[in-house]
């Protein structure tokens, strides 16, 4: 698999590759947004911020007014 050599070429573990790549989306996405904006907030809360057409909410999901 893809993952597995190139975590071997890195010299690390798939989960610590993974992780890594995950951390970097992570950086560009908040260097994007401005500390304390709404989008910022949005960012961190536990819900879905857009869903899929036509799936169904999640347990956490606010309910719609």
């Amino acid at each position: 698999m893809a993952l597995a050599r190139l975590a071997r070429r890195h010299g690390s573990t798939q989960h610590e590759f993974l992780e890594r790549l995950v951390l970097a989306e992570d950086d560009k996405v908040l260097a994007t947004m401005a500390l304390d904006s709404p989008e910022w907030s949005a960012y961190f809360q536990s819900q879905p911020m857009r869903a899929r057409a036509g799936a169904a909410p999640h347990a956490g999901a606010a309910p719609e007014a």
